[in-house]
């Protein structure tokens, strides 16, 4: 076995990108097969669209999917290529108080931006000679709602707990492996440059989410979150801030909206363009005490051996 990944030691920026999407490829296609197997034995052997099964097979389906696809490349990639993959994934760094809160605040001040800049997202139309491909994207879009309701609509107290645990825990934790653990490392090598990195992996992560309508503020929120693992050298922040995130969706649906309907983004000029101002500038700041901090956490890594 050491032969093995002395061998994937010497493989480049390029092929180890190749193979990281490789993986997660093939995962996609095991998990598919997986589920497909689920799918079926829970029909009787009749196909069945995912929609119209139960809560808890959903559920199951949904934390397979993202097993194969993203948390089971991740570990193979690292463990093939990396002597210490916690350490290249910077998971054994020491924590900072000034960071956590730091998290936090950044959460929420984004909000009215994500909000306002999804609810133009949601405006976009193609052009009449494409509207197949946005009728597509449409149905698409109306599917993953209609999904998601589902999964909502469970406001039992386990179902709240379990509907924390499978979208805000487990996607936060395995997309954050992934996509900033992983590739954007390899991203920001090849490019040479971390901003490009950085970008570059927000875009494939808005990407793979496959929704056109919620495209931007995803793009914006996968470089906040690659940015904070930059900054803080510490992949447990970028998790702290992803699942937060997510975890707000499933608060606000059931608990502010009251609702298991996905609440499409809304903006009033006069009314939302307050918070929106605020958020913005609480932002700037929450970025710049990030950046400003940066420097010292890089040092104390370094006199500790985990850089």
């Amino acid at each position: 076995m050491s032969l093995l990944k002395d061998s994937f030691k010497s493989v480049g920026n390029w092929g180890q990108l190749f193979t990281l999407l490789l993986f997660s490829f093939l995962g996609l296609i095991i998990g598919g097969i997986a589920t497909t197997i689920i799918t079926l034995a829970v029909a009787g052997g009749k196909a069945q669209s995912i929609i119209t099964m139960s809560y808890g097979i959903i559920q199951l389906i949904q934390v397979i999917s993202v097993l194969f696809m993203f948390f089971l490349p991740t570990i193979a990639f690292s463990y093939l290529f990396k002597d210490t993959p916690t350490k290249y994934m910077k998971l054994s760094v020491p924590h900072s108080w000034l960071y956590l809160l730091l998290s936090i605040v950044l959460v929420v001040s984004i909000q009215p931006l994500i909000n306002f800049i999804g609810f133009y997202n949601e405006q976009l139309t193609l052009p009449d000679s494409m509207g197949i491909i946005e009728r597509i994207f449409r149905s698409m879009a109306d599917n993953n709602a209609a999904l998601m309701a589902k999964l909502l609509a469970n406001n039992s107290f386990v179902g709240i707990i379990i509907n924390l645990f499978v979208i805000a825990f487990v996607a936060a934790l395995v997309e954050e492996c992934f996509f900033r653990g992983c590739l954007q490392q390899i991203l920001v090598k090849i490019a040479g440059n971390i901003h490009v990195g950085i970008w570059l992996t927000a875009i494939i992560f808005s990407l793979i989410h496959f929704d056109i309508y919620g495209f931007f503020p995803r793009v914006l929120l996968g470089a906040i979150l690659g940015y904070i693992f930059v900054w803080t050298q510490n992949l447990w922040y970028s998790f702290l801030v992803h699942f937060l995130n997510n975890a707000a969706v499933v608060i606000l649906q059931l608990f502010y909206y009251k609702s298991a309907k996905i609440q499409s983004s809304t903006f009033e000029m006069k009314s939302d363009m307050p918070y929106l101002i605020v958020g913005t500038i609480v932002l700037v700041i929450t970025i710049y005490f990030f950046n400003k901090y940066k420097t010292t956490i890089l040092k104390q890594n370094e006199e500790s051996g985990l850089n």
